[in-house]
């Protein structure tokens, strides 16, 4: 692995060792290889600085998220629940796993007998 420093450098060497070698060196062989060097410093450097900006920009969407998710909290929190009666139980009573107020699992027979039970005691 190379060094960041070498690492960083390199597009730029690539662009100066291409400048020089095509100014310096007469031939057409030279001359072509000393534009694919230029062309791939340029594309190097390109792809970088888009990549740096890409990974910028998700960066600033992410802390934006997290900033209205943390805002939806809040706000979930500071408001009440508008649901009904009704609404508010049936949501409360599908929590899993079920357990009673001594803090005991619920059986789904359990709960089922329990509610039969309290039906017919209200219906007489």
């Amino acid at each position: 692995m190379l060094p960041r420093s070498l690492y960083e450098l390199l597009p730029y060497l690539y662009l100066i060792i291409g400048v020089a070698s095509g100014l310096m060196i007469e031939s057409s062989l030279i001359l072509i290889a000393s534009l694919l060097l230029i062309s791939a410093g340029l594309l190097t450097i390109f792809m970088r600085w888009n990549y740096r900006e890409d990974k910028k920009l998700r960066q600033q969407q992410a802390a934006v998220a997290a900033e209205a998710a943390v805002r939806q909290a809040q706000h979930a929190i500071e408001t009440p629940d508008k649901r009904s009666g009704r609404d508010r139980r049936q949501r409360a009573a599908s929590h899993f796993p079920l357990t009673d107020y001594a803090g005991r699992l619920v059986q789904y027979e359990r709960r089922r007998r329990d509610r039969r039970e309290y039906h017919q005691q209200s219906m007489a």
